[in-house]
């Protein structure tokens, strides 16, 4: 769907479980805060939840294949696959002086943990982070979590704040554990990375950027 209104198919949820879900053949675009599936969660659990076939986009802020903004919630084997974009233009924002991000699965995440996830999606942005499982997080946890999918930046504003991550592109306090990066990754004057673009306070162990 296609709408000024709708940003996602549910725009809010909390405590709420998602299983054994697949998403296909979705078209969402809004100028703002844009996902697949819950705009902004809270303390859900997402369970082999599967995006396919879909073009996922943002003209300005967060969008997430999944999600655009999370916290407290739990990500178990979920996935996007290679005929899935996800895109923020950042136009709008830059002229606000806002943030736009675009993560495959996640646009913002914090307190949250990541297992067995994998993005395949192309992701795309202009402004600030553009990231293969989530663009902005803080104080979470990710776990066997694989990009697959093309993460290009196409243009930087300020490369002390326009990041690129083959997993996250800004991480703060946010713990990795044997991540890979299998994607191209392609950045315009920005701090690139293949599990991380920038970080504070992160803690990397035995991932991988093939």
């Amino acid at each position: 769907f296609s709408s000024d209104e709708r940003h996602a198919l549910i725009q809010y949820a909390e405590g709420a479980t998602f299983k054994n879900l697949t998403l296909d053949n979705m078209m969402v675009k809004h100028s703002s805060m844009v996902a697949g599936l819950v705009g902004s969660s809270k303390d859900c659990t997402y369970e082999k939840v599967y995006i396919k076939n879909s073009e996922i986009s943002a003209y300005n802020t967060y969008v997430g294949g999944l999600l655009y903004e999370s916290e407290h919630d739990k990500f178990y084997d979920c996935t996007t696959d290679d005929n899935t974009s996800v895109s923020t233009q950042g136009s709008f924002a830059l002229s606000l002086d806002q943030v736009a991000n675009a993560g495959g699965l996640v646009g913002k995440a914090k307190y949250s943990t990541f297992t067995d996830c994998i993005n395949r999606a192309e992701v795309s942005g202009c402004l600030n982070g553009v990231g293969g499982i989530v663009a902005s997080d803080n104080t979470s946890y990710f776990t066997r979590c694989l990009n697959y999918g093309y993460v290009y930046h196409n243009s930087s504003v300020n490369k002390n704040h326009d990041n690129l991550g083959g997993i996250v592109a800004q991480a703060n306090y946010s713990d990795f554990v044997e991540c890979i990066n299998f994607g191209k990754l392609y950045c315009e004057d920005a701090n690139g990375g293949g599990i991380v673009g920038s970080g504070k306070h992160v803690i990397i162990s035995n991932c991988l950027n093939t």
